[in-house]
């Protein structure tokens, strides 16, 4: 009985030290930015207030499949996606005391059903509303080419601004 109970505690003891020498260390959280290109051509326009859905935090969202999303739980974006929009939006226009910029998001996300990354918002200046919408092609569902390719539409939207205010 007693042998049984040593060779029980060692196959214990083996089994323990076993797993957790054999542990792989949990992966490490990666953040991710926008990379911000100041056009040549400053505008006049003053940042306002930018927000978003309420899905569209620090985590980053993947569509995957049509009524299906998914949050990214150890890749997420630097600071709330509005708020990096509306960083990029301060070093891209001059301030202006004439036109105001106010942002809503209503969808950024890598959709892996369409292998696009897609940017929805509706941005006003001076009580005039628009819709820009962004459907971005991707190479691979990745938290590398959500950040491209918002990073792509972010830049598409500096641009159709300052068409807008030329």
């Amino acid at each position: 009985m007693k042998l049984l109970l040593n060779v029980l505690v060692l196959v214990t003891l083996s089994t323990l030290i076993t797993s957790c020498l054999s542990r792989t260390a949990p992966p490490a959280n990666s953040f991710y930015d926008l990379t911000v290109k100041v056009p040549a051509t400053q505008v006049a326009l003053s940042v306002g207030t930018f927000t978003a859905e309420s899905q569209y935090s620090t985590k980053m969202v993947f569509r995957t499949d049509e009524n299906k999303v998914e949050f990214a739980h150890f890749h997420r974006w630097a600071n709330n996606p509005e708020e990096l929009l509306k960083n990029y939006c301060q070093q891209a226009f001059s301030p202006s005391s004439d036109n105001v910029l106010d942002l809503h998001i209503l969808r950024l996300e890598l959709s892996e059903p369409t292998s696009s990354v897609i940017f929805v918002a509706d941005y006003t200046i001076n009580n005039q509303s628009k819709r820009f919408s962004k459907q971005i092609r991707i190479n691979e569902s990745s938290p590398a080419e959500l950040s491209r390719g918002f990073n792509i539409a972010a830049d598409a939207l500096i641009e159709t601004i300052h068409n807008t205010l030329k």
